[in-house]
């Protein structure tokens, strides 16, 4: 009852914030203001370096990355097919006026050469979801054609790479779990999943490692704690390197 009443508090006071905040657009961090048990950060790789604050999405037909540019009002759209992950668009859009927000959700319409609304959730609990829903819109019915983003309750990290997504969630009993979904099946059965991982904190190099064996392989996914965004994904047996995920993305639910 204690966790419920805590949860549905914080909720309510998200909600609020965000309200006072004029609503600022998807890639700002209103839910920075509160204080959680879990912080979220969310980059993206622009070919040379991470940078922060993007949003990113798990669709079921498509994967879409949203970059701000600068201070503008203006942010970079790249999406892409899973059937086809090479034939990527690039859209600059604009973001339409101010987020409409209400009842845990805010809306926020982006206009171009095409139009989207994205939809983040307010909704925030310290026992089940560290990283907020999103939910993406395209084109004419973009507000009543909302595709919702693959997500999961206790979300440590959601990685987006050229040939599939990647989630490391936190279990109940501590353990970690690691799923992989490729492009190519566009299921939503998870294309490889291996449980009881560990995690790590390395508090020199600013670095949480989560890894996970299975049937000889070690699976190895390595995130920045620090003020600077960074992630890999490295697959290895016998501890030689066999893999190294070529990331775009992620988000990352860090403790505090």
């Amino acid at each position: 009852m204690k966790t419920l009443i805590k949860a549905a508090a914080l909720s309510i006071a998200v909600l609020a914030l965000a309200l006072l905040s004029n609503s600022a657009p998807a890639s700002s961090s209103w839910r920075d203001s509160v204080q959680l048990p879990y912080d979220e950060i969310d980059a993206y790789f622009d070919g040379a370096k991470w940078l922060q604050n993007s949003t990113q999405c798990d669709g079921r037909r498509d994967i879409t990355i949203i970059k701000p540019i600068g201070k503008s009002t203006n942010f970079h759209f790249t999406t892409f097919p899973k059937s086809a992950p090479a034939s990527k668009t690039e859209l600059t859009l604009r973001i339409k006026g101010e987020g409409d927000c209400g009842m845990m959700k805010c809306y926020f319409t982006y206009v171009g050469p095409v139009t989207y609304v994205v939809m983040q959730s307010n909704y925030r609990d310290e026992d089940t979801t560290w990283i907020p829903a999103v939910a993406i819109g395209k084109g004419k019915n973009a507000e009543t054609d909302l595709d919702d983003c693959r997500t999961f309750e206790r979300l440590r990290v959601a990685l987006i790479t050229e040939a599939r997504t990647i989630y490391v969630t936190q279990e109940t009993d501590g353990a970690f779990t690691y799923q992989t979904f490729n492009y190519k099946s566009a299921s939503d059965k998870p294309s490889l999943i291996v449980k009881n991982g560990k995690s790590s904190l390395d508090k020199a190099k600013g670095i949480e490692s989560f890894t996970f064996t299975n049937d000889g392989y070690k699976y190895e996914v390595n995130v920045s704690t620090s003020k600077q965004p960074f992630a890999e994904v490295l697959v290895k047996k016998a501890e030689s390197l066999l893999q190294k995920e070529r990331l775009l993305a992620y988000s990352y639910a860090k403790k505090i």
